[in-house]
């Protein structure tokens, strides 16, 4: 029995408790600015999606997408490159976070009530752009210019995977729903402006301890100058590496594979439940569960597995869950519960394993290719497969009948794109190992 006590105590010493002491004056306000960050980006999703499926329907969604949420992204990358022109991360993300403040501001104050599509798709737009350009761009950026590899293998983990953030917002999303009732969206909206408040104000409270401490290196340990300073900077840099090439494609397949899944499971939704309160209710009951499952499994198996399994297969263990969840979703149990299931499986996988991985992939990278190319693989890569997807369900998927006959059609495009996947996520973390190894050499011989 003490072998047994002294095991579980060394095994979380040295996988869950990892952040050391003289650590957690950043690791602390890290994981704050995290937490509020991703309760934000779970309350605009929950927001968004009840929204136009209740107002205009599954479809909406896809229109949205194509039409109005991809040029965004194109408009954004534009303004984060020029931006990373002239500012570090820290500031970059400061103007980001205040941006969409007070976008969502004027959003609740004057437009919120306004029964009007076109503001419909402005505020969609502009809550996926709060995934895509704060959280999956701004955010990451800045946290890889200030730690190291080795910090970032333990901080990412808990700042991403254990998610209080989206914990809370679940939770409050319900609470919303039950106390305000059709004024739900609009209480919300203003929760989200009070956490980019108190984003600003960790932001400026914490700002000595969030300096830059990278040497950025080329591959011969020299240092490297800026450039590649216009617009296509980013697209330039990316087709001049196979590494970042590889995770282009990482972020078009998932992003592909899970708006086309998820499209067939939102049909499903919207033919059960019927009205905005029951649509809203259900996504934010199944976010509260996937957060409550990739937290304990980011907590107390990702360290540990990464650490004995390797980092490699984190990165693979993503496309390999959504072969096998799908495949269960599209023919064992195809109700709204089992897709959420499978969409529990799958973003359980990502948040625990995947993206903790992926975001420390741009670690060896240089300055403009953590910047430039990462904004081009998060803004574009991952917009234009959303995109890719929502033209795929909009002109094929929409014509072919019931749910059961879209999943029937589209299961195997998606089975091909999703080994392709897992071969890219293997070679992109064999890239990524032998990267780090160099850098390890190359600090050894100082």
């Amino acid at each position: 029995m003490t072998n047994f006590f002294t095991s579980i105590k060394n095994y979380l010493s040295n996988n869950v408790f990892v952040v050391k002491r003289e650590e957690m004056q950043k690791f602390i306000p890290m994981f704050i600015i995290g937490s509020l960050v991703i309760f934000n980006f779970v309350l605009l999703r929950n927001l968004k999606d009840s929204l136009m499926i209740s107002s205009m329907g599954t479809k909406s969604i896809q229109i949205a997408k194509m039409v109005w949420v991809l040029p965004a992204s194109v408009v954004f990358m534009f303004v984060y490159t020029r931006l990373s022109n002239h500012y570090d991360g820290r500031a970059i993300f400061t103007i980001l976070v205040a941006f969409f403040a007070v976008v969502f501001g004027t959003f609740g104050l004057f437009f919120m009530d306004t029964p009007s599509s076109i503001l419909s798709y402005v505020f969609y737009t502009m809550a996926e752009m709060w995934g895509t350009v704060a959280f999956g761009t701004g955010m990451w950026a800045f946290f890889n210019d200030i730690c190291t590899v080795e910090q970032a293998k333990r901080f990412y983990v808990l700042v991403s995977g254990a998610q209080i953030g989206s914990l809370v917002a679940s939770g409050i999303a319900g609470w919303l729903v039950r106390t305000f009732g059709h004024n739900h969206s609009k209480v919300g909206v203003f929760i989200v402006v009070l956490c980019c408040i108190l984003i600003l104000v960790t932001l400026y409270c914490f700002g000595s301890v969030f300096t830059n401490i990278r040497k950025d290196v080329s591959s011969n340990g020299k240092e490297r100058a800026k450039d590649y300073r216009g617009f296509f900077s980013g697209i330039k840099l990316l087709f001049k590496s196979r590494y970042l090439f590889l995770i282009m494609f990482i972020t078009l397949s998932y992003n592909f594979t899970i708006i086309v899944t998820e499209f067939i499971w939102k049909s499903n939704i919207e033919v059960v439940y019927k009205t905005k309160e029951q649509i809203f209710l259900f996504m934010s009951n199944t976010s509260l569960a996937t957060t409550i499952i990739s937290s304990l499994v980011a907590l107390f198996l990702t360290g540990g597995f990464m650490k004995h399994v390797g980092f490699t297969m984190a990165i693979a263990l993503f496309p390999l869950t959504f072969g096998v969840s799908t495949s269960a979703y599209f023919f064992i149990w195809m109700t709204p519960v089992g897709g959420a299931v499978q969409w529990l499986t799958t973003k359980t996988s990502k948040y625990s394993f995947a993206d903790p991985a992926k975001q420390m992939l741009y670690m060896p990278c240089s300055e403009d290719e953590r910047y430039k190319a990462k904004s081009v693989i998060d803004m574009v890569g991952a917009r234009g497969g959303k995109a890719l997807a929502s033209l795929f369900n909009w002109f094929i998927l929409a014509g072919v009948g019931s749910f059961q006959d879209m999943a029937n059609f589209s299961y195997p495009i998606l089975m091909v794109i999703t080994i392709l996947w897992i071969l890219a996520a293997v070679s992109v973390g064999i890239a990524f190992n032998k990267s780090e190894q160099k850098l390890k050499e190359e600090s050894n011989n100082e």
